[in-house]
This record gives structure tokens, sequence and C-alpha cells, in this order.
């Protein structure tokens, strides 16, 4: 009895074990009966999709890094694990409790490797991990499902975090270095980049991204309406966090080259007019550029020209950034690439643009920033534009100019003219010369500003400087701004300064030759019908009975004026002198001199006339006085 007991216990044992083997027969026979289980379930719950079957096959770990969103099953099955009869092919004992078994799956027998896990509470075995190769490129590696999964839920959480633009979660899916960017935003600007980076994705959760993962960087590619949206996640302290995200689309409107770019562009511009608004040129000093602050901005009277605050609605403006990226075959691509960039702020009546420039960082703990370069003005009416710098620049150097001309400080007057009024007149200009000139127009007052007018690259500034208007005319020459002329209210005679003291000079030289009796100066402001008839004849001055210098520095009180010839009226019907002047290799020369000295027809005399008359009569050395001073030079 006992013996046939036996029999029955061991016979039932058998038929356990016979039952259990071949329940289990698909996978691998009687061996590896655990770790089989534990995969089929785990196949089992993935294949029918019950997500609490699936946590339960699995460790904690998995669930929290692969299973804790509903979507799960979804992104699970993007990865496309190989179904199919299981086989045991090799059991690793890693420890006690860790398991590492390649499988192999259906009918094409490709591995799997699952790494198995004794679950400290229920004791029993669960699946922890799965290692599948991948091939890429060429190029085979093996990754990780949790990796994998992990990365691919995060992808999903910055979608719905940017969706909702809640300030907190859209940082919190960053890593620390993008959040640093996107946390001094506005609000209202933070919410229309997450709304321009995601508002266009496809509904639903069944998204189709692409994803590399290489360390612990991620680079991923999701399909969205207008092109591809593109990640790159870094993994810090155990969770994936974006660092950075570009829109590629076929519509250059949609397309966001950098969002990191992007969003320090916003600050940057923001930033500036905030500041610009307050008048906080230490501010203004930081986030602009070195020659755009010190020789514009800080100066200036900023109150002079009103820019909006910083808090200008996002809907008003339109922003540029130029691609970073490195070589780059599509020369649609290169074209983008530059360190320039544009803020546009578009009113009713102007569109404002600031334009920015990228600065690397010195090495790798200083990133790269943007800095205000300049900021452009078009007003819509009058169809001008106006740069800032120029602006700010022309009122700096009207206040410069203004004061020069006052003093007759001629090295100031030199070096900040055009090079066409350089030729001239300040090059023909010296000290005791300048003093004679008629500026009576240009009080000695500090000019107030009315007006700026820009046409391409000449600049005129409107001012009142004492009891008169004056409009300095300012010339850009390759980024730097020169006085050209300065435009006088007059009667009788040109409004340009230029045109005027170009014709005076020839006047106030030939009278300077005259009292310190320099023949070549007067040579050199005569013409040569005036040297063949007069000053070949003689070597020395002919003792006049007139003073013709004083004559000759009576006021001016009119120009008539052709391309090649020109009448100075100075002093009045008493006591004056009308000079002629014609042009000789491209400068005007005294051809004669009417002195008058009253009233009657016999109170004017012709200097020519008057001179040939004496060496005719007293023959050439035959004058009284002393010889003429010579300088250096004929004309």
């Amino acid at each position: 009895m006992r013996g046939y007991q036996s029999i029955s216990r061991r016979r039932g044992s058998y038929v356990v074990r016979l039952a259990l083997c071949l329940g289990w027969l698909g996978f691998a026979g009687c061996a590896n009966v655990v770790e089989t289980r534990t995969i089929a379930q785990f196949t089992k719950a993935m294949e029918s999709g019950n997500l609490e079957q699936l946590k339960q096959a699995t460790s904690t770990d998995f669930e929290a890094r692969a299973l804790r969103q509903d979507a799960a099953l979804d992104d699970l099955k993007l990865l496309r694990l190989p179904t199919g009869d299981l086989e045991i092919d090799k059991v690793e004992e890693i420890s006690p409790t860790v398991k590492r078994v390649t499988v192999l799956v259906g009918t094409s027998k490709q591995k799997l490797k699952y790494q198995l896990k004794l679950d400290p509470q229920s004791k029993k075995w669960v699946v922890d991990d799965i290692y599948l190769k991948q091939k890429r490129d060429g190029v085979t590696a093996t990754k990780s499902v949790t990796e994998q999964m992990d990365l691919l839920l995060s992808v999903r959480e910055f979608l719905a975090a940017w969706k909702e633009g809640n300030r907190d979660s859209v940082l919190r899916t960053a890593t620390p270095e993008f959040a640093a960017v996107l946390r001094p935003l506005p609000p209202a600007y933070l919410n229309r980049l997450t709304q321009q980076v995601v508002g266009k994705q496809k509904t639903g959760n069944k998204l189709q991204p692409r994803a590399q993962l290489d360390e612990n960087t991620a680079h991923v590619r999701l399909p969205i309406a207008v092109g591809e949206l593109w990640l790159t996640a870094k993994r810090i302290e155990g969770q994936w966090l974006v660092d950075e995200v570009e829109v590629n689309s076929r519509e250059e409107s949609e397309a966001v080259p950098s969002t990191r770019q992007l969003a320090q562009v916003t600050h940057a511009a923001t930033a500036f007019l905030a500041a610009y608004h307050d008048g906080n040129k230490t501010e203004l000093q930081t986030i602009c550029t070195p020659n755009f602050f010190s020789g514009s901005l800080a100066p200036a009277n900023l109150s002079q020209v009103p820019l909006p605050s910083g808090d200008v609605p996002p809907d008003s403006v339109q922003i540029h950034v130029a691609a970073q990226s490195g070589s780059n075959s599509d020369p649609q691509m290169q074209q983008l690439q530059g360190k320039h960039s544009d803020f546009v702020i578009e009113n009713a009546n102007e569109v404002i643009k600031l334009s920015l420039v990228r600065e690397e960082g010195d090495d790798s703990n200083h990133s790269a920033k943007y800095l205000i370069e300049d900021v452009t003005l078009y007003e819509l009416d009058s169809r001008q534009e106006k740069r800032l710098s120029a602006l700010f620049t022309a009122q700096a150097l009207v206040q410069i100019y203004a004061e020069a001309l006052a003093s007759r400080d001629l090295e100031v007057l030199f070096h900040n003219a055009s090079p066409d009024f350089q030729r001239r007149v300040w090059k023909r200009t010296h000290a005791g010369t300048l003093q004679n000139m008629p500026l009576n127009e240009i009080e000695d007052v500090a000019p107030k500003i009315r007006s700026t007018v820009f046409a391409g690259s000449l600049t005129e500034v409107t001012v009142t400087q004492g009891s008169r208007a004056l409009t300095y005319v300012l010339q850009d020459r390759q980024g730097t701004l020169l006085v050209d002329d300065v435009l006088m209210p007059t009667l009788g005679r040109p409004s340009s300064l230029k045109a005027t003291m170009e014709l005076m000079l020839p006047v106030l030289d030939f009278a300077s030759g005259l009292r310190l009796e320099q023949l070549d100066t007067l040579q050199r402001q005569s013409s040569r019908d005036f040297n063949r008839l007069v000053w070949q004849q003689t070597s020395k001055l002919p003792n006049l009975s007139q003073d013709v210098v004083q004559h000759l520095h009576t006021p001016l009180v009119a120009i008539e004026q052709t391309e090649d010839r020109a009448t100075l009226v100075l002093g009045d019907d008493k006591f004056g002198a009308q000079v002629t002047l014609v042009r000789e290799s491209g400068q005007f020369v005294v051809d004669d001199v009417l002195l008058i000295s009253g009233t009657m027809p016999r109170d004017h005399v012709e200097l020519k006339r008057m001179f040939r008359t004496h060496i005719a009569t007293f023959g050439v050395g035959k004058s009284g006085r002393s010889e003429i001073k010579p300088a250096s030079g004929v004309r």
C-alpha cells in the first residue's frame, strides 16, 4: 500500500511536470521554465495591449521609466520588438536577483536579450529591460528598450508641457542651459514661442518619431503638419531633457532654425526696448555692441527718439533668426547661416527693426549671446529709413560742427568734413583766412534739433541755431558720418556754405597776397589772363593810391554764379568791390576786381586795368615801393 502511494505520488509529480512541459513546449521545452514563463507573461500582456498586466510583468524601474503613461503601449509598438515563438538560447546568472536571458524569436530566430529581476515583494521574476540590436547607417548597436521608451515618453511630456504653455512645466522639460535661455522671456513671448514650435503638431497619441541615441544625447525627428520637429535631448541625472528644438519646414514662415536662438533674440530685443524706454544706459551697455552704445547711445538724449517699450505685443512682431549650423550643402540653408538676426515691430505708421549680431562665447563656460547693433525706423507715409546710430551720431556731429564753426576750429572742421568739402574748402583754408569768412549766419549758440531727414547716404539735420534755421548736410562714408555742407537762409547768394566759402577763398587769399606783398600768392589766386597782363610784367607791387585790401574785406552781399564764372558783390555802392572769378583747372581764381569808392562812374576802378596802366606809365620795376616779398612756388 505504501509502495503504491509512493508510485502514485511519483506519477502525480510526473503528470504535473509533463503538463508544465507541454504547456510551455512552444517556448523552450522543459528547461528554463521560470525564465520562459516570465518572458511569456510580458509578451502576452504587450500583444494584448493590457497595460496593467504589463506593469505586473515588469520591474518597478521598468514601469517608472517605460510605462509611466497610458500611451506607453503605442510607443512600445514603435520599437517593433520581434514576435513569434520564443526559444531560450542562453541564461546568464548576473547575480542571485538578476538574470540575462538570450531569446530566439520567430522563424528567423532573431535574438533578444531580456534582463530579468527578482521582485523583492512578490518574490517573482519580472522583466527589467530588453536589449535589441539595431542597424543604422551600416553600424549595428545594442539599444535598451527602457532607455528608448524613457526617451519617447519624455518627448510626449515635452509636447504636452509646451502645448499647454505653463511656464514651470515648460522649464521642467528643458536642460538647465536651455531653461536659462527661456526663463527671462516675458510670459506672452514664451507662450508665443512654445505655440510656434509645437502648435502645428499632429493630434492624437500615435506619434511616429525617429530617435537616435548616442550615450547621453539623443536626436529625435517627429513628423508634424508643416514638416518635421527636430529635438536634441540630453540625459541629466537619469532624466531626458530637451536642449534644442527646430522646426524644419518647406515654408520659410513656419521654419524655426533654432528655438534656443529664437529665445535669445527675443530676450535681447525685449530687454533692449525696456532699458531704452527707462533710459537705463547701464543696462543698454550690456546688451548692445560697443560701437553702437559708445558711438550712439551713450552721449544721446534717448527721449528725442521714442521707441516702444519691452511689452510690445508679440502679434506685432516678426523675428528672423539666422541659422548657426555648420557646413550645409543646401544653398537655401547656406543663405540663412550667419550671425545676424532681426526683431521687427510693425506699427500703423512705422516699422522698427532691431538688428542683432551673435557673439560667440570665449569658452565652454560662456555661451553665445545676441547684442543689439543698430535700430532702423521705416516711416510708412514718407518712406524714410532712419538708423538710430546715424540719427544720434548725426545729432552729436551737428553739435560738434556748430561749435567748431563758431570757434573757427579749423582742425575739427577739416577732420569731420566730407572729402568734397575738404577738397573744395578746408584744404585751402588757413586760420587767418577763416577769421575773415562770412559766417555771421552761424551764430555762436548750441543748435536745437528740429528734424532729421534720411535720403540714402545723405542725412539732413535741420536745427534752430539762435535766430536762424540751418540745415547740416551729412554724408555716410563707409559707415562714418561726415559734414558735407551747411545750408543757410540767405538772399542774393547760394545758401550753401561750401559753395560760398569756395568762392570767397580766392578773394581773401588774393587780399592776403596784396597785404603781405607775396607775388606767388597773387599768381596762384589770379587767372591766366591776369597773370599774363599784370604779374608776369613786374617783380614789384605797384604803388597804388587805393587800399585794395580794405575793399576786399567788406561784407559779402551777393553772388551771381554760372558753371565757370562768378561775380561777388562786397560792401555797398559807396564802398566795396565786385570780384569776377573764373574756373581754371577745377578751381575759381580772380580774373578782375572792380573797386567801388562812391556812386559815380569815376569812383569805379578796374584793378587789372589800373595795374596795367601803372606798369605802362612807370615801366617794369620802377615803382617807389620795395620789392614784393616772395613766398614759395608760382602758380
